[in-house]
């Protein structure tokens, strides 16, 4: 375990970093046992905004006395042609981004930063955890085991830490979706709270993986995905179609976008309560779309309100 002390005579900000996990449940135990309530945040490092929102949210809770905010690239969660060996790792500048927030919110984070993946899943590790059809629908089309090794190291991570609640952004709308179906079919105590997108002045949602466009697709062609899906959204929502017509409204859309040769890999339209298909009782759906701009693929969702 490591420290970089805080900022303050008065009140010591610190960050506390483990790279194992028996020292660190060891400290959770005696946090709790002293009758203190934590936030997690997981996730795999490289940080923006958008994940230092998530711990920036949890710490202004009263509830949370500190945040544990991991960082492990998990090796489960990719596919054998992608990314995994050239995941973006900046672990010197993000513990200075999390040292700032700490400072600033004038709480301790711990931060979980393993030094192998036998910290998280031991040798001889063989089980999954699957969400069974929500895990196999858009990016489940895409990325056949993806969702399956997120669940799994949340899950795993969920029973380590046992958070009292813990932050995601609906950025990745579905994976939030999925891990609340989780939690609830498994019973695991950790409330999820999910948090909105954080975007770039340009209104392109942050992510890790934005860091492989070049800078003039990040300035142009990446924002097809968004400016398309606000385009349907204006187009739904002020519009005095039936539901009906606008589903059909939808599919045309769809249509047109989805060519032959077209850099989208979905654009779908479904219940925002369900991940199902519309039906009379919807009341809000979620746009979902995935486009591959140059070799970087981009996801962004959006909420569209149909029977206002």
């Amino acid at each position: 375990m490591k420290s970089i002390n805080g900022f303050s005579q008065k009140r010591q900000s610190m960050i506390q970093q483990f790279s194992h996990i028996a020292p660190l449940q060891n400290y959770l135990a005696e946090k709790i046992n002293e009758g203190q309530e934590f936030s997690f945040v997981p996730t795999m490092g490289n940080l923006h905004e958008g994940h230092l929102s998530l711990a920036r949210e949890s710490l202004k809770d009263s509830r949370n006395s500190f945040c544990v905010f991991s960082i492990f690239v998990n090796p489960k969660q990719f596919g054998p042609k992608e990314d995994f060996h050239n995941y973006p790792s900046t672990i010197e500048e993000d513990i200075v981004k999390l040292s700032s927030l700490s400072k600033e919110m004038k709480k301790d984070i711990l931060l979980f930063y393993p030094d192998n993946q036998q910290e998280i899943f031991p040798e001889g590790f063989a089980t999954s955890i699957t969400v069974d059809g929500l895990s196999k629908i858009l990016c489940g089309k895409q990325r056949k085991n993806h969702f399956k090794g997120v669940t799994t190291v949340v899950y795993r991570l969920l029973i380590l830490l046992k958070p009292h609640r813990t932050y995601m952004g609906l950025k990745d709308f579905q994976q939030q979706f999925l891990i609340k179906k989780m939690v609830k079919d498994l019973l695991l105590s950790s409330e999820i709270i999910s948090l909105p997108t954080i975007r770039e002045k340009s209104n392109l949602a942050m992510s890790s993986r934005n860091n492989y466009l070049t800078p003039q697709e990040r300035e142009g062609e990446a924002l097809c995905l968004y400016n398309t899906m606000l385009r349907v959204k204006h187009a739904l929502e002020n519009s005095s179609l039936s539901l009906k017509e606008k589903i059909s409204l939808f599919n045309d859309e769809k249509e047109k976008t989805l060519g032959p040769h077209s850099k989208w890999q979905y654009l779908e339209l479904l219940d925002s309560e369900t991940l199902k298909n519309i039906t009379s009782k919807t009341k809000t759906a979620q746009i979902f779309g995935a486009y591959l701009c140059g070799k970087t693929r981009l996801i962004d969702n959006m909420t569209i309100y149909l029977n206002p």
